[in-house]
């Protein structure tokens, strides 16, 4: 007898002992009659057998579909030590196979671990608040760093690991309140209701995209059919916004979303000694310039400030500076595909990201003298073309090339310097003042098979 029940998401194969008890017994056709199931088919309603395994919460018969393959193993006495029994008449006990199926993900054989996430997924999960990235920290193998911040750690590694990709776009971060060296922040600055499909890489992927130590983190935002104009409002702790969906021309569309912070309205304090402000806007826009040539493109903005003001007469607070942040960040990119045949298509993109952020620290306990100050700003200019040729049923072969020029203008100034905690002496040391501004150029291709 063969025993099948659904408990996703895992898939074994156990190999246990199953006990079926009955409060009348077995019947006249028993394990020894010409069927073996008939104590179980002629027991009344509310006498349904048991499945019990070792280790493992008892279900009721009810809960299982038996199928039986070959006659039942011949009947012995309960003993005392029987787990979950109690003493009886004698019942049959048999040896069978337990196993549990789920449905697997449709995963591409070409690449290693893919996890595809649909946007509904991230609306309707609890304490995500359609949080992209607070999502991503739910599933297997991905953590966050703590409540206050939505960094992603992918296996244990660090958030600036992580790239994100939409709609072919390498984002440097989709986050607001994100600091130049992380790609997690303190809220997404992407509209839930704007995502189409979202896949997580987070082992070997596809060469064409940037080398990062964790994981790719690919966007969609391109609906697959025509879309109707549609209009939404929503409110919450992410805060206040809405979005626009609207056909664009020969068959285009057009997604416009906002949102704005409203944690400053209710409180001046969210545990922080502060709270954060920000605006957001993403516009993406598609459309067909012929039979063969498609085009899509994207930008997302984001501003975001605090101001952390520490009480100086509380005697249990533990920091003694006085921080303001603000910055802003913003990438716009432009996709043009062309198909030749079809078996061969390319796709040429353009984009560009910027980043400026602005941070000042005075020490309470320094009679407010500056102890870091920081005005950056980078940014990265891509130029990218890829090639796909299914050459043949089963070979595809992709290629493509990729230029860029990096900026980087900063000036960070740690003019008292910090306290070293191994050692004795309690005198701030090592100041520090850097004032850089340059461009570098880079380049690359790749091909697969």
């Amino acid at each position: 007898m063969s025993l099948f029940f659904s408990l996703a998401p895992l898939a074994v194969a156990v190999s246990s002992m199953v006990s079926f008890s009955h409060a009348n017994g077995p019947s006249a056709d028993g394990p020894g009659g010409s069927d073996p199931l008939a104590f179980l088919r002629n027991s009344p309603p509310v006498s349904s057998p048991r499945v019990e395994f070792e280790g493992i919460p008892r279900f009721s018969g009810a809960d299982f579909l038996l199928l039986p393959e070959r006659p039942l193993n011949p009947e012995r006495p309960l003993n005392d030590g029987d787990a979950g029994t109690a003493k009886g008449p004698a019942v049959p006990t048999l040896k069978t196979d337990v196993r549990v199926v789920s449905a697997a993900y449709s995963l591409d054989p070409g690449e290693g671990y893919q996890r595809p996430i649909a946007a509904r997924e991230v609306e309707t999960s609890a304490g995500t608040f359609g949080d992209v990235s607070r999502f991503l920290q739910m599933l297997a193998g991905v953590t966050g760093d703590n409540d206050q911040r939505n960094d992603v750690l992918v296996r244990s590694g660090n958030p600036s690991e992580n790239l994100f990709v939409i709609d072919n776009i390498e984002i440097p971060s989709i986050n607001q309140l994100a600091l130049s060296d992380t790609t997690g922040g303190f809220v997404s600055m992407l509209d839930a209701n704007a995502i189409q499909q979202m896949t997580l890489h987070e082992d070997a992927y596809d060469s064409r995209f940037e080398q990062r130590l964790s994981s790719v983190i690919e966007i969609s935002t391109r609906p697959e059919n025509a879309v109707a104009r549609h209009r939404e409002t929503e409110m919450g702790i992410a805060g206040l916004g809405g979005s626009l969906t609207r056909p664009l021309g020969r068959q285009g569309s057009l997604f416009v979303s906002a949102r704005q912070s409203v944690l400053q309205w209710v409180t001046n304090d969210i545990g922080l000694d502060g709270v954060p402000r920000y605006e957001n806007a993403f516009v993406r826009a598609d459309g067909r310039l012929s039979e063969k040539d498609t085009w899509w493109g994207m930008s997302l903005t984001g501003r975001d400030s605090i101001a952390i003001r520490p009480d100086p007469n509380d005697g249990w607070e533990t920091n003694p500076y006085t921080i303001g942040y603000s910055g802003w960040r913003n990438t716009t990119g432009l996709n043009w595909q062309h198909v030749y045949s079809a078996k061969l298509l390319t796709v040429a993109s353009v984009a560009h990201a910027e980043q400026s952020q602005t941070i000042a620290e005075n020490g309470q306990m320094l009679n407010g003298a500056i102890v870091y100050d920081e005005n950056t700003r980078d940014g990265i200019s891509t130029v990218k073309y890829d090639a796909t040729w299914e050459a043949a049923k089963r070979v595809t072969l992709t290629g493509g090339a990729r230029a860029a020029v990096d900026q980087v203008n900063y000036a960070v100034a740690q003019p008292i310097g910090l306290q070293n905690p191994y050692s004795a002496n309690p005198a701030p040391i090592d100041t520090l003042a850097v004032a850089r501004d340059f461009a570098a150029f880079s380049s690359s291709a790749y091909a697969q098979a």
